[in-house]
């Protein structure tokens, strides 16, 4: 959640506009554009969810097109592995 610290600007007692360090205004805008893309992606895939789909293994035969193998996830904790390094040749 942003913290805002705007400046109220009055006119004859009423509240007529609010101020923003630059910075926070540029945080709602981030934040605005954000919402409106979320918005964009979720009115898509409504349209689209009834729409007829193809497996991927299916568009690649269909393209002639060999699949690399992807890993099986392991269970688990998530681990790092570690580099492995050549043994340098002894001359």
């Amino acid at each position: 959640m942003l913290k805002l610290h705007p400046e109220i600007l009055s006119h004859k007692g009423r509240p007529q506009f609010a101020v923003l360090p630059y910075a926070e205004f540029l945080a709602v805008q981030r934040q605005l554009e954000d919402l409106e893309d979320l918005l964009t992606l979720r009115r898509a895939k409504a349209k689209e969810k009834k729409a007829p789909t193809t497996p991927l293994v299916e568009v690649a035969r269909q393209l002639g097109v060999e699949l690399a193998a992807s890993p099986k996830p392991k269970r688990g904790p998530a681990t790092i592995a570690a580099p492995v390094r050549k043994k340098a040749k002894a001359s």
